[in-house]
């Protein structure tokens, strides 16, 4: 929010640490068992983070499929060293997957950059919470995986902040439209 010059209230900021607490939750961060390839995650999170900013900038001024086209050359220069190293041509059914993934991915992309130019950051970033519960949700249907206590709690956070937030932006709204 301070990169991008927008505000939140104590309130917003809470509920956006909950949602982020219920993601610790869910991915059951013992501090005992630190390793440090954990810090390529928070990397990778600070990353993501950096190019949401730069997408919410950009949409300003740019088209949501140019911005996509950019991020895709960027993302493949940066990854075509570290593909190279461990490269193997997939077969068709990998081919057909990832497909599907890159059609997806896109749409993901696209979206998110539309949220990003429509509403302020510090309102959008929570629902991609949701995300995790998404995958929660697929690991059960597709891989029967059984959701842990931590994964459970952690989502109930996470939807309880989103929740929160939204609720609080929508009669922020009503407000705004009644004076």
């Amino acid at each position: 929010m301070p990169l991008l010059g927008e505000r939140a209230d104590w309130r917003r900021m809470a509920a956006t640490l909950c949602g982020f607490l219920g993601t610790v939750v869910v991915l059951g961060f013992d501090p005992g068992g630190f390793h440090p390839a954990m810090l390529v995650a928070v990397g990778a999170a600070v990353l993501f983070a950096f190019s949401l900013i730069i997408g919410k900038k950009l949409a300003a001024t740019e088209r949501p499929v140019t911005i996509m086209f950019y991020f895709s050359v960027v993302t493949m220069v940066a990854s075509a060293a570290p593909a190279a190293l461990v490269w193997q041509t997939p077969n068709l059914d990998e081919t057909m997957l990832l497909a599907v993934v890159g059609v997806f991915a896109a749409g993901r992309v696209y979206f998110d950059i539309r949220g990003y130019a429509a509403g302020e950051a510090g309102f959008v970033a929570p629902f991609g919470y949701f995300r995790i519960i998404l995958v929660a949700a697929a690991g059960y249907l597709v891989f029967a995986e059984i959701p842990t206590a931590n994964a459970l709690i952690g989502a109930a956070m996470i939807i309880v902040s989103t929740l929160f937030i939204a609720q609080r932006e929508a009669r922020r709204g009503r407000a705004g439209a009644q004076m």
